[in-house]
């Protein structure tokens, strides 16, 4: 069986890279590349031992030098077994389940004006290893589209909001199609 955090940082990791690639880029062109933060939690002490101090963050943050922010939540599954035929929707971004923190944060950053998105890392199961499809769904101040209150999606469901592969930060920082 495959381990759901290794999987989660393979995807962070090309996430990443894509992002080093990116900046490159930028800076090739005689452009300011974007600044891209991993965001991690405040921490509160007590007693020798060191908590999350708080529930709601998201995994990276991009800020843009036009002052665009994009607030990104990375995903990653194997389409495989139960994910077959759909995306099982982690409990986090269930919009209608209390541990929807990250729904939550991403739909209230997206009232304040800033860019919201879940980019989910797909893996085929003949090819583990590789990323065979990538989908950056955006969310509003409605939250994610309308299916995201259900337990899954379907990949028919997910299609309009397939992006291409090798990763490209460009497309996370196009102009909101409207």
């Amino acid at each position: 069986p495959l381990d759901g955090d290794a999987l989660g940082e393979a995807w962070e990791k090309t996430f990443d890279a894509a992002a080093r690639i990116y900046a490159f880029a930028q800076t090739a062109k005689g452009r300011a590349s974007p600044e891209v933060c991993t965001t991690q939690p405040r921490y509160v002490g007590g007693y020798g031992k060191a908590r999350p101090a708080g529930k709601g963050w998201v995994d990276r943050i991009i800020c843009a030098p036009e002052g665009l922010t994009v607030h990104v939540e990375l995903k990653a599954v194997v389409r495989q077994g139960s994910h077959e035929l759909r995306w099982t929707l982690p409990d986090s971004l269930r919009a209608d389940k209390d541990k929807g923190h990250q729904a939550r944060r991403l739909t209230s950053l997206a009232r304040l004006g800033h860019r919201a998105v879940v980019l989910l890392g797909v893996q085929s199961p003949e090819r583990i290893g590789a990323w065979s499809a990538a989908y950056l769904i955006p969310v509003t101040g409605d939250g994610l589209p309308a299916w995201s209150s259900q337990a899954s999606a379907t990949w028919e469901e997910l299609a309009p909001y397939k992006v291409r592969l090798p990763l490209c930060l460009g497309d996370l920082l196009a102009p909101k199609s409207t």
